[in-house]
């Protein structure tokens, strides 16, 4: 399975880069580059990598106050986490490194520091759920005539209005899904179940102290007061990432970009970075911003959009995998390590 969806995200790369390549006009996309105003790169960048440092005070917030990380160690973890994102074929397999990161310290295990990774996705989803149908509200109803064609494939209205509705029905899956979680009865019959199945019993303690991690970041989240605290660290984070979507508009000429606008250009891209790719989500990424230029209006000529996904891409991937990657060869880290911290907690 884990196989075949690398290969899935090889070949939709692969697609969207043919299209790239075939039906662009790369001279305009030069001369698009050339024109970009280095100014707003600069505010850009800035911008962004706050919303990265505001990622790290939340995600102290989302440990229990005995297993609570210092929030620069927190923050180099993450760099870590997107650095191997970036490289690795696997789909979020620094989501496996970043806990391994911060676990290094003897304040944290694997477990909790992964488990309240899986929290933070769930903030994320929250979020980025309630950005999507702010932006429904408020954006003009999509044209049933509305298509675009990516090397052959036809993205339309009906294609997208099938999507819309099964993200409503996943969403409300996964809020019933946690809603019972964290319910103690139903969460020991699941560790029942998972204890009777035929496989060995490190498997089976390495699930039951994820499951603990993953309930111990849970309880931040269902404290009423603390969860105000993480939405409220959520939507600034979030906001930022939509602020440096406006802030790179204007380095362009001819976008206009308005906050609703820039709202669902980020959700459009979040989810365009949930489909399994080639590492960096190259190709996928480029072809997102493209479809979400023209669904969105925001500029009739898909080599602008081309342009500014390509500098998007660039602010966000090559400082996070560079310095990732310095800190996490500093503190002797590699893909190995996550296989011996997931280890490490069947004796625990």
């Amino acid at each position: 399975m884990k196989r075949s969806l690398i290969i899935f995200g090889f070949l939709l790369s692969l697609i969207s880069a043919s299209y790239l390549i075939s039906e662009i006009d790369w001279r305009q996309v030069g001369r698009a580059l050339r024109e970009v105003q280095i100014g707003w790169l600069g505010v850009t960048f800035v911008v962004y990598y706050s919303g990265v440092i505001i990622r790290a005070i939340r995600w102290r917030w989302l440990f229990p106050s005995h297993h609570a990380a210092p929030v620069i160690r927190l923050f180099r973890s993450i760099l870590v986490g997107q650095a191997f994102n970036n490289i690795l074929p696997s789909g979020r397999a620094g989501e496996w490194l970043r806990a391994a990161h911060v676990s290094q310290s003897n304040e944290v295990s694997f477990a909790v520091a992964f488990g309240t990774i899986l929290a933070e996705r769930l903030l994320d989803g929250i979020t980025l759920l309630g950005f999507f149908f702010l932006s429904m509200q408020w954006l003009p109803p999509i044209s049933e005539s509305f298509q675009i064609s990516f090397s052959g494939f036809d993205v339309n209205a009906r294609l997208l209005f099938g999507f819309i509705d099964k993200l409503a029905i996943l969403s409300g899956c996964l809020i019933v899904g946690i809603l019972l979680l964290v319910q103690p009865h139903f969460r020991n019959g699941i560790m029942k179940a998972w204890g009777m199945l035929p496989l060995p019993s490190a498997w089976i303690s390495i699930a039951r102290r994820l499951m603990e991690g993953f309930i111990e970041g849970l309880s931040s989240i269902v404290q009423p007061q603390r969860f105000w605290r993480l939405m409220t660290f959520s939507l600034l984070m979030w906001m930022l990432n939509v602020l440096a979507a406006m802030t790179l508009s204007l380095g362009f000429s001819g976008i206009e970009m308005g906050l609703i606008q820039a709202i669902a250009l980020v959700v459009l891209q979040s989810l365009a970075t949930m489909i399994p790719a080639a590492p960096g989500y190259w190709g996928v990424y480029e072809a997102g911003m493209i479809l979400g230029f023209g669904l969105l209006q925001l500029h009739d000529d898909q080599e602008i959009a081309l342009a500014y996904g390509l500098v998007m891409h660039l602010i966000f991937f090559a400082p996070t995998t560079l310095v990732g990657l310095w800190v996490a060869a500093k503190d002797s880290l590699s893909p190995k390590s996550a296989n011996k911290a997931l280890n490490s907690e069947s004796t625990r």
